[in-house]
C-alpha cells in the first residue's frame, strides 16, 4: 500500500508612500515562524478514516509529533521532529527555521508562510520499476479551521499529486494547515491504493 503524505524562498516586501515627495522605500520583513520549535514541543492528532461510504470514521489511537532532539548536519543545527512530519512519512524529519521558512536537512522548504503559485519543494514514491508517483508541493490561501484543540486561522500546504505513469485513478489533494505560533492542526491524506482519506485534527498540544 503506498500512502502518500504530505505540507521558494520568497522575500516579503513592504512598500510604503512618503506623502511628501512620493518616495518608494522598500522594506525587507521577515515573515513570522509557524511552526514552533523547541526540543520537547508536542502535538496530539485525532485521526479520522474515510469508509467505503465515504463517511469518516474515528480511530481510536491518537497520532502525534514532538521534537525530540537537535542534530547537527554540515556544522548546521537542526531540530529532529519524530512523528509525522511534513511531506515524509513515519520517523524522523530535520527540520530549521530559516527567515520564517521551515527547511529540512537536504534543502527543501516544507513550509512557507506566504502564499506562493511557486513549487516548495517535490517528492517522488516509486511503486514499480518503471512507474513513479510525484507530489509537488505549494502555499496556498488562508483558510479558518476547527479542531477539537480550537479554531485557528491557518495557512494552507497543498500536495498536487501526479499520477500519470500509474493506472491509479485518484482526485484527492493532500492538505495541511498550519496556525501562526502553534504549527499543524490540520491535514488530510490519502491512501493511493484506494483513494480514502483520512484526516488528523489537532487534539492537544505543549509549546514552549
Amino acid at each position: 500500500m503506498v500512502r502518500i503524505l504530505m505540507f521558494s524562498l520568497v522575500s516579503l516586501f513592504i512598500i510604503s508612500c512618503s506623502k511628501d515627495d512620493d518616495t518608494i522605500v522598500e522594506e525587507t520583513a521577515v515573515p513570522d515562524f509557524s511552526i514552533p520549535l523547541a526540543v520537547g514541543n508536542y502535538w496530539i492528532y485525532q485521526t479520522y478514516t474515510e469508509d467505503m461510504n465515504g463517511d469518516l470514521q474515528p480511530n481510536s489511537s491518537p497520532d502525534s509529533m514532538f521534537i525530540s532532539g537537535m542534530q547537527k548536519v554540515d556544522e548546521e543545527e537542526y531540530y529532529a521532529i519524530t512523528g509525522f512530519s511534513v511531506g515524509s512519512v513515519v520517523g524522523v524529519t530535520l527540520v530549521k527555521d530559516s527567515l520564517g521558512y521551515l527547511v529540512n536537512d537536504s534543502g527543501d522548504i516544507l513550509y512557507s508562510p506566504e502564499e506562493t503559485d511557486e513549487v516548495l519543494f517535490e517528492q517522488t514514491f516509486p511503486i514499480s520499476n518503471d512507474a513513479n508517483i510525484y507530489v509537488a508541493y505549494t502555499a496556498e490561501s488562508d483558510v479558518a479551521i476547527e479542531t477539537p484543540a480550537g479554531s485557528f486561522d491557518t495557512r494552507m500546504i497543498v500536495g498536487t499529486v501526479d499520477f500519470s505513469e500509474t493506472i491509479i485513478d485518484c482526485e484527492n489533494q493532500n492538505l495541511s494547515h498550519y496556525a501562526e505560533g502553534v504549527g499543524r492542526v490540520r491535514e488530510e491524506l490519502f491512501y493511493a491504493s484506494n483513494c480514502r482519506v483520512v484526516y488528523r485534527e489537532l487534539l492537544r498540544y505543549n509549546i514552549q
